[in-house]
C-alpha cells in the first residue's frame, strides 16, 4: 500500500502512452495549415483575411487565414470534434454570436499578430451565405474523415424522405441485386406476436 502512491505518475504515463498508440498516424499529422490549404483549394471563392503582419515582424502573415483560426479556434479552443457536421455548424454559430462568445485573449492570433483578427473573421463569416456556410461545414468535415481513414455517407443519404407508394422491387416480391435486403413490412396481426402465450 505504501508504494502506491509512489507508482501512481508511472500508472498514468503508461496509460497515455497505450491511449496515444490508439490514435490514427493520419489524425496526428493533419494540422490546421494543411486542412485550411485543402479546403481552400476545395473552395476557392472564401475569405482568406490573412491581411494581418505578425508581432516579429512587419511582414504579412500569409499563413495566417481565415480557415486556419477558424480550425485552430475549433479544435484548441473548443475541443470540439472534427468529425461531424453539428460541431462545425456549433463553432460557426460562435463567430456568428448565436452560440458562445468568443474570448478575444485566447483566439488564434491574437497573440501573434499586431492586431487581433477576430472581429474581421466575424465580419467574413457573416459575408457568407448559407449555402457557403454549409458547403464549408461539408468540406471540413471531409477532410478530416478522409485524412484519418474514416467513411461518412453522402449528404442527405440518411433522410431520402418518405416513399412514394410505388413498388421498389420485382413484382414478385423478390428483393433485385441492386436493392439492399429489407425486412419484410408489418402485416394485420402481427402485434399480437409480441403478446406472451
Amino acid at each position: 500500500m505504501d508504494r502506491l502512491p509512489a507508482l501512481l505518475p508511472v500508472y498514468v504515463l503508461v496509460i497515455s502512452l497505450v491511449v496515444l498508440a490508439q490514435l490514427p498516424a493520419s489524425a496526428q499529422r493533419l494540422n490546421a495549415q494543411e486542412a485550411a490549404t485543402l479546403a481552400y483549394q476545395a473552395l476557392p471563392q472564401l475569405p482568406r483575411e490573412d491581411q494581418y503582419s505578425r508581432v516579429a515582424g512587419a511582414q504579412r502573415d500569409a499563413g495566417s487565414t481565415l480557415l486556419q483560426r477558424l480550425i485552430r479556434y475549433h479544435q484548441l479552443s473548443k475541443s470540439r470534434s472534427l468529425y461531424y457536421r453539428l460541431d462545425w455548424k456549433l463553432t460557426l454559430a460562435d463567430y456568428l454570436g448565436s452560440n458562445e462568445v468568443i474570448n478575444e485573449d485566447i483566439y488564434p492570433g491574437a497573440d501573434t499578430l499586431t492586431r487581433n483578427p477576430l472581429e474581421g473573421d466575424r465580419a467574413a463569416i457573416r459575408r457568407l451565405s448559407r449555402a457557403q456556410r454549409n458547403q464549408l461545414v461539408q468540406t471540413l468535415t471531409e477532410i478530416f474523415t478522409q485524412a484519418d481513414g474514416r467513411t461518412i455517407s453522402p449528404a442527405g443519404a440518411a433522410s431520402t424522405g418518405p416513399s412514394t407508394g410505388g413498388t421498389t422491387g420485382p413484382a414478385n416480391g423478390s428483393s433485385s441485386s441492386s436493392q439492399p435486403n429489407r425486412p419484410p413490412q408489418p402485416r394485420p396481426g402481427d402485434a399480437r406476436l409480441l403478446l406472451g402465450p
